[in-house]
C-alpha cells in the first residue's frame, strides 16, 4: 500500500492520482505502518502535484507523531513553531523529540529556550542542546545540513554575544566545524546530483 500510494502521489511510472495515493497512504498507516503519515507530510511539503500545502503536511506529521513516530514529531514542531498561536504546541512537539533524541526536534527546542518561544527561556539548556546537535557524530547524510545550520548558528551567538558570553575562539571553531560539514556535504551530494 506504501509503495503504490508513494507512486501514485508522485506519478512515477503511473499517472498521478493524488487522491488515490494519499487514501493508500492513510490505509498503510492504519494497518500499523505509521510512518506512512510521515511519508505524506513529507510528499505534501515538497510539493506534490506543483504546489506546497504546509497545512496537509502538518496533519498527517501531527497523526504520526502522536502515534510515535520520532522524526515527524520534531517536523511537526517545526511547521508549528512557523504557524501563528502555535508556538506552544510546537515547543512541546520540539521537547518530546529532543527527548528521544531526534537532531531537528533538539535544535528546535534549543531554539525556543533560546528565545522563550512557547514558554519561559533557559539559555544555559539551549546552549547544551544546541552544541549536542552541533557535535553529534551519528546525523544522518541528510542531516548534515542540519548539523552545519547549528554551528552557523552557534558561531554567530559567540561572535555577537547572543544568549552566550562573546567568544571569538569558540565561533572560529564552530565556524570551521560548519565548514567542514559542508565540504563533506559537497564530497557525498556533489552538484550534479544536489541540483536535480
Amino acid at each position: 500500500l506504501h509503495v503504490w500510494g508513494d507512486a501514485l502521489m508522485r506519478g512515477e511510472g503511473v499517472k498521478q492520482d493524488l487522491r488515490q495515493g494519499e487514501e493508500l497512504l492513510n490505509q498503510a498507516a492504519e494497518l500499523g505502518r505509521f510512518g506512512s503519515w510521515e511519508h505524506l507530510g513529507d510528499l505534501w511539503r515538497l510539493p506534490v502535484g506543483g504546489f506546497r500545502d504546509d497545512a496537509n503536511a502538518g496533519r498527517y506529521y501531527l497523526k504520526a507523531a502522536e502515534a510515535g513516530e520520532v522524526r515527524a514529531m520534531g517536523k511537526a514542531a517545526e511547521l508549528l513553531l512557523q504557524a501563528k498561536g502555535r508556538e506552544i504546541e510546537g515547543r512541546a512537539w520540539a521537547k518530546k523529540a529532543s527527548a528521544k533524541g531526534d537532531l531537528l526536534g533538539s535544535q528546535l527546542y534549543a531554539y525556543c529556550l533560546f528565545e522563550g518561544l512557547g514558554g519561559g527561556a533557559d539559555p544555559g539548556e539551549a546552549l547544551a542542546l544546541l552544541d549536542q546537535v552541533a557535535t553529534t557524530t551519528r546525523a544522518r547524510k541528510n542531516q548534515i545540513l542540519l548539523v552545519a545550520e547549528a554551528n552557523r548558528d552557534l558561531a554567530e551567538r559567540y561572535r555577537r554575544g547572543r544568549g552566550v558570553p562573546k567568544d571569538a575562539d569558540a565561533a572560529e571553531r564552530y565556524e570551521a566545524r560548519r565548514e567542514s560539514l559542508l565540504k563533506k556535504r559537497g564530497k557525498l551530494f556533489p552538484a550534479s546530483k544536489r541540483d536535480k
